[in-house]
């Protein structure tokens, strides 16, 4: 829903410990040792795949509002951990959120307020680890200054709903014209490294090309106009096919999420597109 590059952290290197039902990374980046308790399957973290504090093509100033709301009747306090595709992983220092019980917290700006100051560039996800009861839900758009704003509902997925390993996940339908861009991410909630394979087709199923892109832990990528890497002719209808790929044993528990955002070109209107199952899968 953003235009940014991306950029990560190399010479990595990761240690895990299982307690109490818990998965501990010990992670060592650039020298620098970090035990990261980030919450993966079965933790009950809630992920909002595309968050940002970013500038992007045609004026555009894209901005994140992030929403718990809390159902229940007690008071529920939740961590906030924030996934900059920009540095890579680790996650950041986490934010404590108080929501009050029957109530709901509206953070405005999560990213750039809460995540990494105002004046940061920020193009990455969230993550809402330690309250399983709150309903998460968060809204990305362009400011528009008089003209108002222009934007999209991005929803929330459960940690355990990311792809795995085999799995293959759709985003569709995608667009390239001179009115409309597409833009596709994804965010690797593991904390294993792999390559991103990212095939697309037509409308009538013809294949367009094939890439691969590598991706740290705990880290992502976005790349905006995704049809333009393999084809310069219009689209309408099109799709991409995202698995993750691995030589020997792929590891078994949840990996990633993908998603794609149709712009407007003329007014910035984005369309939220999370990519989706086969039937049956």
């Amino acid at each position: 829903p953003f235009e940014s590059g991306y950029a990560f952290a190399s010479s990595n290197a990761l240690s895990i410990a299982l307690a109490e039902g818990h998965a501990f990374v010990g992670a060592s980046f650039h020298g620098v040792n970090i035990l990261d308790a980030f919450a993966i399957s079965g933790c009950g973290a809630r992920i909002v795949p595309a968050a940002a504090h970013a500038d992007g093509v045609n004026g555009t100033r894209w901005r994140t509002d992030l929403v718990l709301t809390n159902a229940t009747d007690e008071v529920v306090s939740a961590d906030l951990r924030f996934i900059n595709f920009f540095t890579g992983p680790p996650p950041s220092t986490d934010q404590q959120v108080v929501v009050p019980a029957g109530g709901s917290v509206s953070i405005e700006d999560v990213m750039g307020k809460w995540g990494y100051g105002e004046y940061a560039t920020v193009v990455g996800a969230v993550a809402v680890e330690g309250a399983p009861e709150l309903v998460v839900t968060s809204r990305t758009f362009t400011d528009g200054g008089t003209a108002g704003t222009a934007g999209q509902f991005v929803p929330s997925f459960h940690s355990d709903e990311a792809a795995r390993a085999g799995e293959e996940v759709y985003c569709l339908p995608l667009s390239r014209s001179a009115a409309y861009r597409s833009n596709l991410g994804v965010v690797n909630i593991s904390n294993q490294q792999y390559l991103v394979d990212i095939k697309a087709f037509d409308h009538f199923g013809n294949y367009l090309g094939e890439e691969y892109f590598y991706v740290m832990p705990w880290s992502g990528f976005q790349k905006n106009d995704i049809l333009g890497l393999f084809t310069s002719t219009d689209q309408e209808g099109a799709f991409a096919v995202i698995s993750a790929a691995f030589d020997t044993n792929p590891p078994a528990g949840p990996l990633f999420f993908a998603y794609a955002s149709v712009v407007d070109n003329r007014t910035g209107d984005p369309a939220f597109l999370p990519a989706v199952r086969p039937y049956g899968t």
